[in-house]
């Protein structure tokens, strides 16, 4: 009578618990993936979905990256050394902080005088921030004296305040406080991404304007003006 023979379990041979191990391996490592597939799925859900926020906040940063060039440009433009730029800019920070600071009495006003809801009073502070932005670059740009410059300067510092108001808009508009850290994350990602493009665009503006020369020096903070025109008419979607 002949035996059965017993498998060989030589090296050729797979054993069964290291089977087991590499599948599992491999299952947690197709879940991982699926479970990033639907993470990245479920932000660009949550990016469509606020779409017009983050626009109007998108637009409202390239637009402040005129910064970038300020100085240079008002030192070209009016022959003023950088040291006295420096201080005319301060005094519009300090006058911007000021009205800053103002901004809450103002919203108080509007809530209890006037009969407003919260939801209203941020938006009226947004187009009315915006209205400012658009306002004085527009006087920047085709300021042809000092004066005129200076003046400029004051109405834009107006602007401050635009993304409190706004992100006290948007947030309350949502009940969820996941949904609200979600959105402010891809505030701040766009932000930066809006940040890295504001160099080279603004720089690349300059350098056409310098090209042109003469009223064609107003092209940068003209553009500007636009970008702000163009957010105020994002957030005039809004309500």
């Amino acid at each position: 009578m002949v035996r059965p023979t017993r498998p060989n379990s030589g090296p050729g041979t797979s054993d069964g618990p290291e089977d087991e191990d590499q599948q599992e391996a491999k299952g947690r490592e197709v879940s991982h993936l699926q479970q990033s597939f639907e993470l990245i799925k479920s932000f660009s859900s949550e990016a469509w979905t606020y779409r017009l926020p983050l626009s109007i906040f998108v637009t409202h940063e390239l637009a402040m990256g005129i910064r970038d060039i300020a100085e240079q440009w008002m030192s070209k433009r009016y022959t003023w050394p950088i040291r006295k730029i420096g201080y005319i800019l301060a005094a519009q920070t300090l006058l911007s902080a000021v009205i800053f600071a103002s901004l809450p009495k103002i919203g108080t006003y509007l809530a209890r005088k006037r009969a407003i809801s919260t939801a209203v009073k941020d938006l009226f502070l947004v187009k009315y921030t915006l209205a400012a932005a658009v306002i004085g670059t527009m006087m920047i740009a085709f300021a042809w004296s000092r004066e005129l410059l200076l003046c400029g300067l004051a109405v834009f510092a107006f602007g401050v305040g635009f993304h409190d108001a706004l992100k006290s808009y948007v947030t309350a508009q949502l009940q969820d406080a996941a949904h609200i850290s979600r959105l402010y994350m891809w505030i701040s990602l766009l932000e930066v991404v809006a940040n890295m493009v504001n160099g080279p665009f603004w720089a690349l503006i300059y350098t056409l304007a310098l090209h042109i020369g003469g009223l064609g020096l107003g092209l940068p903070f003209l553009i500007c003006s636009g970008v702000f025109a163009g957010t105020l008419l994002l957030v005039k979607l809004l309500g």
